[in-house]
């Protein structure tokens, strides 16, 4: 399933590895949805995924409560 980054949710984001692939439309980057993450590979994304979020136009990084 591709996605453009802006409708990747954070949880997904973290759940799944994701490769970009390249798209003709416009300016946004598109992301093609790959296999679940270990542990490791979680953690590091979530750091991408508050690293990022300034191209993803949000002013700070989201923050979930359980």
């Amino acid at each position: 399933m591709e996605k453009p980054l802006s409708e990747i949710t954070r949880k997904d984001w973290i759940a799944y590895q994701w490769v970009e692939v390249s798209m003709e439309f416009g300016n946004e980057r598109y992301f093609m949805q790959g296999h679940n993450r270990t542990p490791d590979e979680a953690l590091r994304a979530m750091e991408e995924w508050d690293v990022t979020a300034e191209e993803r136009g949000v002013e700070e990084a989201e923050v979930v409560v359980q």
